[in-house]
């Protein structure tokens, strides 16, 4: 039998970005995190050894979220927030009390294309806070993911090789199509 080995844990659907292809609904209310912690260790369970904890951005709803992560991290479930960074000195600080439980990997959305304004603001400020997380001492890796489409895979094709090389081998890619 194959053992689950990641999960993507919807953890907010909080945003008050606009991007012109985004379908995320506002209005969701999140589980309480007691729950999601008895959730995480049937994912350990399962043989889950990785989690992406995604949505909007889980900084627009912070509550409980270091807990949640000192909790993975501390049954040896490995993870990452996906952000969009446009929260600025304020995402920098509620990223840096997830890394002081454990985060050592971050993961921001990049559209590498201006569609709009939340586009614009979201990828500028995702790689600087890329530039920032890569400072933080004992980081494991950062991602960027990107959704590809029509106006946008030149562009992406350009900017890989730029960012590979300045990041070396601890930046990863992936992609929605």
């Amino acid at each position: 039998m194959k053992k689950l080995v990641k999960a993507e844990i919807l953890w907010t659907r909080k945003c008050p970005l606009s991007c012109n292809f985004c379908a995320m609904p506002n209005d969701t209310e999140r589980a309480p995190v007691d729950l999601m912690i008895k959730g995480l260790r049937n994912l350990k369970d399962l043989g889950c050894e990785f989690i992406a904890i995604y949505g909007a951005s889980p900084l627009y709803d912070f509550e409980g979220l270091p807990e949640y992560i000192k909790a993975a991290e501390d049954m040896g479930i490995l993870t990452t927030i996906i952000v969009d960074g446009v929260g600025g000195d304020e995402d920098k600080k509620k990223i840096k009390q997830l890394y002081d439980v454990g985060l050592r990997s971050l993961t921001v959305s990049n559209d590498f294309n201006p569609y709009d304004k939340s586009s614009r603001l979201k990828s500028k400020a995702g790689l600087k806070l890329i530039d920032w997380f890569d400072k933080l001492p004992g980081t494991r890796d950062m991602e960027i993911v990107t959704t590809v489409t029509f106006n946008n895979y030149m562009e992406i094709t350009v900017s890989l090789y730029t960012l590979l090389e300045k990041y070396d081998d601890k930046l990863w890619f992936s992609f929605d199509f």
